[in-house]
């Protein structure tokens, strides 16, 4: 496999599969392939009309920029 950044740069659209980790706790660590469709259903599952349902950690959360009612960056530290 070659190093991530020697790839092109491309806009993504919802066709688009992406490379990742589950965990599974039977049998630990397997690289999947996500669709970015599928991601983007999941994040509306769980936002509804009153906001975001999930609950993460923000101990590591530097700074939020909001548009319009619309969380559009999250930095976070390290």
């Amino acid at each position: 496999m070659a190093i991530a950044y020697s790839y092109p740069i491309a806009i993504p659209t919802l066709a688009d599969t992406l490379i990742g980790v589950r965990y599974e706790e039977e049998i630990g660590n397997s690289v999947k392939n996500f669709n970015l469709q599928d991601i983007t259903n999941l994040i509306r599952s769980s936002v509804n009309t009153n906001g975001w349902t999930g609950v993460f950690d923000t101990s590591e959360v530097v700074e939020v920029t909001v548009q319009n009612g619309v969380i559009t960056n999250v930095v976070v530290s390290g």
